[in-house]
């Protein structure tokens, strides 16, 4: 079990001001945001490439950083590996001359025990540039693992990726990093990679963090816009209390009784609409494709409002479609 974990750190970067708490005692952390938020300058932090201008960082039980304290390990001394969204390789060398560069000192026992654990053995003599994707990315991580590295950290490694083959190198990685580390970090702008890998997430927004939560208890309970749109709620409106029920001000319908403290907040859901239910949505499509998710289109409403929906029969023609109030998600907006 991992020990735990506390980073409350302040850095100021030009007009950029990072502040980060995070407080947690699970060993596989997320860092959800968009871009620009301050995901990777926290991890530069963690790892000793930038120094906070005051703060702590606790990784697993281990003081690495204290301001007061005047506590600053070097980067080398951290035991971290650091897996880059473009894997920092040398791609003119080999993958072994790769391997030998990052684990200089090591014993060749446990170089050739990284190597047939990530199934390398067959591209040694290989020039990193011709190798696919996948397989740099093994690279990548034999050259953090090779130096016995107590925490993983993840810099949206799996962002430059298309969907099949993302699906399957999320895969191969996932079980090969499985019990390998202490700690586990990343920070990525997708939620199903948070999913995938995480036991627990905070969300980043503007250099600031949210709480951490467990990826279910996020998932299942948003607390504001950037969290709702994060989980999947692609079309939400302001809404208040009107009469007996709730009024969905962007969308311009009722919406019913539901659970809701308060008069104002906001009102979401995933995108899921029918030809039957029970709130109704009036326009017409203006752009409808086939996926693999259903019929994803377009609909306008009559005040001109886009919603962004999927189902599963065309709804090209038609002029009303539904949704079921249990889709909808409410939640009071924080500032």
């Amino acid at each position: 079990m991992a020990k735990h974990t506390y980073i409350n750190i302040q850095k100021q970067l030009g007009p950029f001001q990072l502040n980060v708490e995070l407080d947690t005692a699970a060993n596989k952390l997320a860092l959800l945001g968009p871009s620009g938020c301050g995901k990777s300058v926290t991890l530069k932090c963690i790892a000793g490439i930038l120094t906070p201008d005051k703060g702590q960082i606790i990784l697993n039980g281990q003081t690495l950083f204290d301001s007061e304290a005047h506590i600053n390990l070097p980067p080398q001394a951290r035991r971290i590996g650091y897996l880059f969204q473009n894997y920092a390789l040398f791609p003119t060398k080999t993958v072994a001359a790769n391997l030998h560069m990052a684990g200089r000192g090591c014993e060749a026992a446990h170089v050739t025990h990284v190597v047939k654990l990530l199934g390398l053995e067959g591209v040694l003599g290989q020039k990193v540039k011709t190798l696919s994707g996948g397989q740099q990315q093994r690279v990548a991580l034999g050259r953090i693992l090779v130096n016995r590295p107590k925490t993983l950290l993840l810099d949206e490694p799996f962002s430059a990726l298309d969907g099949y083959v993302k699906g399957q190198i999320m895969e191969g990685i996932q079980g090969l990093i499985e019990d390998q580390f202490d700690m586990q970090i990343l920070v990525t702008h997708n939620f199903e990679e948070v999913k995938y890998f995480s036991e627990v997430v905070s969300v980043m927004d503007q250099g600031r963090t949210s709480p951490v939560r467990s990826v279910e208890a996020f998932c299942g309970a948003p607390q504001s816009t950037l969290e709702a749109q994060m989980v999947g709620y692609i079309n939400i409106s302001d809404v208040i209390s009107k009469g007996t029920g709730l009024y969905a001000t962007g969308w311009q319908v009722n919406l019913g009784a539901a659970a809701f403290n308060g008069d104002a907040g906001k009102v979401g859901f995933n995108g899921r609409v029918y030809t039957e239910g029970e709130i109704a949505f009036h326009g017409h499509v203006a752009r409808e494709m086939e996926t693999a998710k259903g019929f994803e289109s377009v609909f306008v409403l009559e005040n001109g409002v886009k919603l962004y929906v999927v189902a599963d029969v065309p709804l090209t023609g038609r002029e009303v479609i539904y949704i079921y109030r249990r889709q909808c998600y409410f939640w009071e907006e924080h500032a």
